[in-house]
């Protein structure tokens, strides 16, 4: 099993450090796009070799993770732009060729813009690197975990997990109509 990056709080500054295990390489390619801060929702990385092994740090100071994000309260209009954020990043990432199985789609790695209400992920650039958590889990985790505001109709939710739950893969296509139907519902 892979282990899992760590948050380190230190000095005013919140890192995400992975180390690379013996053998692990970097994908140069990846790495001088995200090194250069050229992919909008990905974290820009820091990389330090240490002997055989590499450092990669990525710079959260300043943003939300997700869990707490999710537990402030969401109304189906910032739940919507949210899922809408998430899932045009993720469709993002792979027209530039950026596996998504290198994201880590873990919630306690993802991270909101406190100002732009905006998704940010960290990518791992190391070759066939997999974060471990599937498509599926990440989603249901918005399901599971979000706390919506009072007095609302959740039928939306319910009908996000229905779709979810329907068919051995998630279907995107399925995923990306339900999107593009709540986010009309609330123009």
């Amino acid at each position: 099993m892979r282990r899992k990056p760590k948050i380190i709080n230190k000095n005013n500054r919140v890192s995400v450090l992975y180390c690379t295990e013996k053998g692990e390489q970097l994908s140069a390619r990846e790495t001088d796009a995200l090194s250069r801060d050229l992919v909008p929702g990905l974290f820009p990385v820091e990389i330090t070799p240490r002997g055989k092994k590499t450092i990669l740090t990525f710079d959260v100071t300043g943003y939300i993770a997700l869990p707490s994000y999710l537990k402030s309260g969401l109304r189906k209009q910032h739940f919507a732009a949210l899922l809408a954020d998430v899932f045009y990043l993720l469709k993002d990432f792979q027209e530039r060729f950026f596996s998504v199985s290198a994201v880590l789609l873990d919630h306690d790695f993802v991270f909101i813009d406190p100002a732009t209400k905006k998704a940010r992920f960290i990518f791992i650039p190391v070759q066939l690197f997999t974060g471990g958590t599937s498509i599926r889990e990440f989603y249901m985790g918005f399901v599971k975990n979000t706390v919506f505001s009072q007095h609302e109709n959740l039928d939306y939710k319910d009908e996000l997990e229905k779709i979810l739950k329907r068919g051995i893969n998630v279907s995107l296509f399925d995923l990306e109509e339900y999107i593009i139907s709540i986010t009309d519902n609330l123009l």
